[in-house]
């Protein structure tokens, strides 16, 4: 498989369903999925051939997103800088997204002031930052990279109030611009001045699987990292499949793993 085509999904959340949020409190583990995916799951020397790889986040508010200095936003630092150096850039494409929470009725997302939204921002900035290693060089950079970052305030008070007066389509066009600003901000941060080139002009990705349904991951073969599931053995992973191209890998972590 890692021969082939293949597309990596990996869902940081406390369930499989990515919209679900972290419960309030500090993040509660020592390293992201993505970090575990990268130093763990995938031999050092099979990151070479991976070719599509989703980093999916569970929404962030100012209740659950990880401490400054947390342990996982070090270990993230570090996992990028040695995987930079195994994986083949110039015919990756990097996907990372901070999913939008589904509803407003979730702890922490309708009451949240403007300043608590700055301070999932600087998480976000946390979480790019060390991409921007990965994307501007011409010649050995990211193949693509594109990002979908959830605007923060979507579901508080203030801004409910705001869309009262707006028409249904006014509602959707307001939102998906902060959503685009977004969008376009963090990916011109990684890519520079190859974002136009990149990131314009080359066209996106399909959506994946799990935006369209998220209860039919089992059908999609998914490995989860804290049951007992099967994980292919190397030798397979390499041989790979004709009949699948594409793994879904959410890491659920529950409260004592």
């Amino acid at each position: 498989m890692l021969y082939s085509e293949n597309r990596f999904i990996v869902i940081d959340g406390p369930s499989n369903y990515p919209v679900g949020p972290w419960p309030p409190g500090d993040y509660p583990h020592k390293s992201f999925a993505a970090s575990q995916f990268l130093r763990d799951v995938v031999p050092r020397h099979c990151l070479g051939h991976l070719r599509f790889l989703e980093i999916v986040f569970a929404p962030f508010n100012h209740l659950n997103k990880p401490r400054d200095g947390h342990p996982a936003l070090v270990d993230w630092l570090e996992t990028w800088e040695l995987a930079k150096h195994n994986l083949n850039l110039p015919v990756l494409t990097l996907r990372l997204i901070v999913a939008t929470c589904a509803h407003s009725g979730h702890q922490g997302f309708g009451e949240m002031t403007r300043a608590q939204g700055k301070e999932v921002l600087a998480v976000y900035n946390s979480i790019v930052h060390p991409l921007r290693r990965l994307g501007p060089t011409s010649d050995g950079g990211l193949a693509r990279f594109y990002a979908e970052l959830a605007w923060p305030w979507r579901w508080t008070t203030w801004v409910s109030v705001k869309l009262e007066a707006m028409s249904n389509q006014e509602v959707y066009d307001w939102l998906a611009s902060k959503d685009r600003e977004l969008k376009r901000r963090t990916e011109q941060f990684v890519m520079e001045e190859r974002y136009e080139r990149v990131c314009v002009a080359a066209r996106e990705p399909q959506a994946s699987a799990w935006t369209w349904t998220c209860r039919n991951l089992e059908a999609w073969g998914s490995y989860s990292m804290f049951q007992e599931r099967y994980l292919p053995t190397e030798p397979e992973m390499q041989r790979g499949s004709p009949e699948i191209c594409t793994y879904l890998l959410y890491f659920c972590t529950f409260p004592g793993y």
